[in-house]
């Protein structure tokens, strides 16, 4: 019987410790269960704010496309300006030299005045010549100077971008050789 009540005894003790070692798993489980849960909370979250911050860049894009529309126009619209200017001015100076040496010498050159018969004639002053020389050189002087400033402006510009590219160059290969 002895060992009877020993085998019982450890018995008891086997399924004590059994019954406290599947505590101790229910409770590890538990709390792997619970961490499952907040793990999932949180890729929802995270998959929530991922779908916002798409959403926002999907908005931020469409309205940098709009911009971008709008920016075309008006450089479209610019370019229009510009070729309008361009001709305003050429137009300028081939006008404003011949309005300036007219000026200078201050006399009409062209006259309107009444003959011995009562009609009326036109009179072209003897010295007309000195006019349209001086007109015609002054315009072609004006016109030159205006080509050389644009023609030494698109020099500077070609210089000046071809200088850029190449530090841009030397920058991009030095990047490439760095280890």
């Amino acid at each position: 019987m002895k060992m009877i009540a020993e085998v019982n005894q450890r018995d008891t003790l086997a399924m004590k410790e059994n019954t406290d070692a599947m505590k101790e798993n229910g409770t590890l489980l538990q709390e792997l269960a619970q961490e499952t849960l907040n793990s999932n909370r949180e890729v929802k979250v995270n998959g929530d704010l991922m779908r916002q911050i798409a959403e926002e860049s999907k908005k931020i894009n469409e309205a940098n496309s709009k911009e971008s529309e709008i920016m075309t126009q008006i450089a479209v619209s610019t370019q229009k300006d510009g070729r309008s200017m361009k001709f305003l001015a050429f137009l300028t100076m081939m006008y404003l030299p011949g309005a300036f040496v007219s000026s200078i010498f201050g006399w009409s050159i062209i006259s309107f005045d009444v003959g011995d018969d009562g009609a009326q004639q036109l009179i072209v002053a003897k010295q007309w010549w000195l006019f349209a020389v001086s007109a015609v050189g002054l315009t072609v002087l004006t016109m030159a100077g205006c080509f050389i400033w644009i023609w030494m402006s698109q020099k500077k510009l070609t210089i000046g971008k071809a200088k850029s590219d190449r530090v841009a160059e030397d920058e991009n290969t030095a990047q490439r050789n760095t280890p």
